[in-house]
């Protein structure tokens, strides 16, 4: 049976790391939209205190066990760190896009903003948890809607007609998959990438030119929320609300992620579901 708790919040994201959960959650306040990270550890009966954003929060991405990254409307990415007394808080802002910062990924001391300003910006958050200029930028004609991390080195971006393949170490860095509908969530399961589309497909995108993609399954409308656990396993939430194969939501799935071994997905319906 799915275990539901209630944080009446539109929740936009959710990311674990080991027993750790960060939920990001929006709300519109008066003109602009505001933000609220809420962290929880084994369980939801364990809050470990939330930070508050001035602004809306569509991802979030662990770089240690005490510091979370935001992805922020207002054009920035936040660092949040734990003070060890159950209080975050926040430590730089990192990215100064000209539109939504839609994604963020991290991996080590890197993190990669995606925003919808048509630029991933790559930064090197050293133990100050700060960051300088860009190390580098990936340009897009349109904007990015997610990100991902598919090795120590390489990156996979979301655009609007197209997945980006970013090399690092490249000095011609990028290659593109282009397809008929717009790609609006990514993951990586360990070997392929992943990518929810617009039209509500769910996809393995193929490694080499040996392989095909892979259709994994159908929703009926845009999937935002989608996540790789062990063994192959995925999870896709969509904007109809299906959970799919598992449960539906009274709202948007925005958000999902495995928790301590379980699919957990987050809706605006204010819910946060185990299943």
């Amino acid at each position: 049976m799915p275990d539901s708790f209630e944080l009446p919040l539109q929740h936009d994201c959710v990311a674990s790391r080991g027993a750790l959960l960060a939920v990001g959650s929006s709300a519109l306040g008066g003109n602009d939209w505001e933000g609220t990270v809420t962290f929880f550890a084994e369980d939801f009966a364990h809050c470990r205190g939330a930070v508050h954003i001035p602004a809306g929060v569509p991802c979030v991405a662990w770089m240690t066990e005490e510091v979370l990254a935001a992805a922020c409307d207002d054009g920035v990415a936040r660092i949040v760190v734990d003070g060890r007394t159950g209080a975050w808080n926040e430590a730089a802002s990192v990215g100064l896009h000209d539109s939504v910062v839609a994604g963020v990924a991290c991996s080590g001391n890197l993190l990669c903003t995606a925003s919808w300003d048509g630029t991933c910006k790559l930064f090197d958050v050293g133990e100050g948890r700060t960051a300088g200029a860009p190390v580098m930028t990936l340009k897009h004609t349109d904007g990015f809607n997610a990100v991902v991390w598919t090795s120590p080195t390489t990156l996979a971006a979301a655009a609007s007609d197209c997945v980006v393949l970013w090399d690092t170490r490249a000095s011609d860095p990028a290659r593109k998959r282009t397809f008929a509908s717009r790609p609006t969530s990514l993951a990586f399961d360990g070997h392929r990438v992943v990518a929810g589309f617009a039209n509500g497909d769910v996809v393995r995108l193929a490694a080499s030119t040996e392989e095909g993609d892979e259709k994994v399954c159908k929703h009926a409308a845009k999937v935002c929320a989608l996540a790789a656990g062990e063994a192959g396993a995925l999870l896709s939430g969509s904007d109809d609300g299906v959970v799919f194969g598992l449960g539906e939501h009274r709202d948007f799935v925005r958000g999902a992620c495995f928790w301590r071994g379980r699919p957990l997905t987050a809706s605006w319906d204010g819910l946060l579901t185990l299943w």
